[in-house]
């Protein structure tokens, strides 16, 4: 046994003593040329209010150690992968309140660790949205996985397109705990869709679309201003 060891084993004892109270204790110790880790535990006994001697146990505790380890690197490579994503990625309780999220959420919505722990999910929407938001939150407890859009809001009052993805959230032996799911910016796919929008409505030229039994579910303006047709009574004929 090393001195630097005995000395820190005699200044627990100490201590022991001293305090009259149970002391707990880790020390590395090298069998074999292999370090191991030893978990103590000593209690004073006193007799005529005096410490007459000191009881203990030890147990090698190098295998728990270990597997700590490896724990905690795998949840630091868990939550660095997570923080990595550009979406926002969320776990929820049964109750609604947020449980979990990433670096991204806190970058998107413009909260504080501290607020977000405070929040319902309900509560980062928009109010016409929320008993909406609710509702797909109970059937997604109930065991669907669901995709729904709507618009996220900030903490400066922003409001951002989402696309929602929610699926349950089980423990080891199959019952919900909550939730979990990934939420994806749709700012860029409005617009795109937007412009798309105005180039068919803005066109000289006729767009339509055909559904799989051959019938009209969109006609461009531009059927009226050539044809004299409203494109919305076309809607559902056969082309």
């Amino acid at each position: 046994m090393g001195l630097a060891l005995l000395s820190f084993m005699q200044r627990q004892y100490r201590a022991c003593v001293e305090r009259r109270e149970p002391c707990q204790y880790h020390e590395e110790v090298v069998l074999n040329g292999e370090p191991t880790h030893w978990e103590t535990r000593i209690a004073p006994v006193v007799i005529n209010d005096e410490v007459a001697f000191i009881t203990g146990s030890m147990r090698n505790v190098t295998e728990q150690r270990e597997q700590k380890r490896e724990l905690e690197a795998e949840q630091r490579f868990i939550t660095q992968a997570l923080d990595a994503l550009d979406d926002l990625f969320y776990v929820v309780d049964e109750d609604g309140s947020l449980r979990r999220w990433n670096e991204r959420a806190t970058a998107v919505t413009g909260y504080t660790e501290t607020a977000l722990e405070g929040l319902t999910v309900s509560e980062l929407f928009a109010e016409g949205q929320r008993e909406a938001v609710e509702a797909a939150l109970e059937a997604a407890l109930d065991g669907e996985q669901l995709t729904a859009e709507a618009d996220l809001v900030t903490a400066d009052g922003r409001q951002l397109p989402y696309e929602f993805t929610v699926a349950p959230l089980t423990d080891v032996d199959g019952e919900t705990t909550g939730l979990v799911g990934i939420g994806r910016d749709l700012t860029e796919r409005r617009q795109r869709e937007r412009r798309f929008q105005a180039l068919v409505e803005q066109s000289n030229d006729i767009v339509s679309i055909i559904d799989t039994d051959g019938r009209y579910i969109y006609q461009s303006p531009s059927l009226e201003r050539l044809l004299g047709y409203d494109p919305e009574e076309t809607l559902g004929e056969r082309a």
